[in-house]
């Protein structure tokens, strides 16, 4: 199934090596998430309620961390970024997956297949007659439905990816501007 989200492109993974002090990493990225749940679904409506300003909620913690992207009103904000941190001599390296599919976001699908297959039940028992018209019909809106959610969730993964670099190359500029200053 990883395999078909990879070509799907609804799940990337990059790595990204930091040359500074493991405690200057923990204490800048820490500073950039704020504490809350990064894969409850009905929990992202009450974003704007957590205190902080930091565009990620979730944790952080020595050797790992799973982040998501604070919801803001008409944004999709769906993606989770999971990652391993690794240390070894004064170099942090991050191995990050961001993917479409967290805790709650994988009922979507599940349920529009549940609809499509109870239409066409329903729909044939009671009119036989005209169940190809209507199987063409539905199949054509149900194809838009899943393409349209699959666009939303793929664009997710690649705002989330996109936003993690950046922010990762802030970390890693704001560190050699203090250590500059230092020598």
């Amino acid at each position: 199934m990883a395999t078909i989200f990879e070509k799907l492109k609804l799940k990337e993974q990059f790595d990204y090596v930091f040359e500074m002090d493991k405690d200057v990493f923990f204490e800048s990225f820490r500073e950039m998430v704020d504490k809350g749940s990064s894969s409850d679904l009905f929990s992202r409506q009450f974003d704007k309620f957590i205190d902080g300003d930091n565009d990620y909620i979730g944790s952080v913690y020595k050797d790992n961390f799973r982040i998501r992207k604070r919801y803001e009103f008409l944004n999709n904000n769906s993606s989770i970024a999971i990652g391993k941190i690794n240390i070894e001599d004064n170099v942090v390296s991050v191995s990050t997956k961001v993917t479409a599919f967290n805790d709650g976001n994988v009922f979507g699908p599940i349920v529009l297949v549940v609809l499509y297959v109870g239409f066409l039940i329903a729909w044939h028992s009671h009119f036989a007659d005209s169940f190809l018209t209507f199987f063409r019909n539905v199949t054509i809106v149900f194809v838009l439905m899943i393409a349209i959610v699959f666009h939303f969730m793929k664009k997710a993964v690649v705002s989330l990816r996109s936003d993690l670099e950046a922010d990762f190359d802030f970390i890693q500029i704001k560190n050699k501007k203090k250590a500059d200053k230092v020598h």
